[in-house]
C-alpha cells in the first residue's frame, strides 16, 4: 500500500523542482550545498515526503529565493473537522 500524498507536499515539491530545474542545478549538488541528501530532494520534490520547516529554509537560502516562493499558488484549505 502507496502511502496518501498529500496536495500540498505535492505543490512544494514541484515548485522546489520548477525553480531548481529553471536555474540549471542538478538534484546532487543542490543536495551538497543545502545538506540534505539526494534521495529526500527527489522525494520532496515528488511530493511523497514532507519537508520540515529547516530544509525549506536551507534550499530557499541555496536557490537565493524567499520561502513564500514555495507557497505562492497553493491552495491552502482548512483540514475538514
Amino acid at each position: 500500500m502507496q502511502p496518501q500524498t498529500n496536495p500540498f507536499d505535492v505543490h512544494i515539491g514541484y515548485r522546489l523542482e520548477q525553480l531548481r530545474e529553471h536555474l540549471g542545478l542538478a538534484r546532487d549538488r543542490l543536495a551538497l550545498q543545502a545538506g540534505i541528501k539526494e534521495a529526500a530532494i527527489a522525494a520532496i520534490e515528488q511530493g511523497t515526503r514532507r519537508i520540515t520547516a529547516e530544509e525549506l529554509l536551507r534550499l530557499a537560502a541555496c536557490l537565493e529565493t524567499p520561502v513564500s516562493f514555495f507557497y505562492r499558488s497553493a491552495a491552502i484549505t482548512a483540514p475538514p473537522h
